[in-house]
């Protein structure tokens, strides 16, 4: 708060709020590129075949080694 007014005596404004507005990790997933792959790899199979165990399995075997060069494991639950 006392930084704040400081600002707001020296600047006239106050800053804008910054908490919450960094993600605290990086995901996979927002990269445009294996966003792209994933898109593309769904519209080529049949809808009854979309499922997110196949989206997982995709991603580890095809998607994540070829644009990253490593394997990478997508855990099932989340804690």
């Amino acid at each position: 708060m006392k930084y704040r007014a400081k600002d707001f005596l020296e600047q006239g404004t106050l800053p804008s709020h910054q908490q919450g507005k960094h993600a605290k990790r990086a995901l996979l997933l927002d990269d445009e590129d294996i966003k792209l792959a994933a898109r593309i790899w769904l519209h080529s199979i049949s809808p009854k075949d979309h499922s997110p165990l196949a989206l997982k399995k995709e991603l580890e075997t095809n998607i994540f080694p070829k644009l990253l060069g490593v394997l990478i494991t997508i855990l099932e639950k989340t804690t």
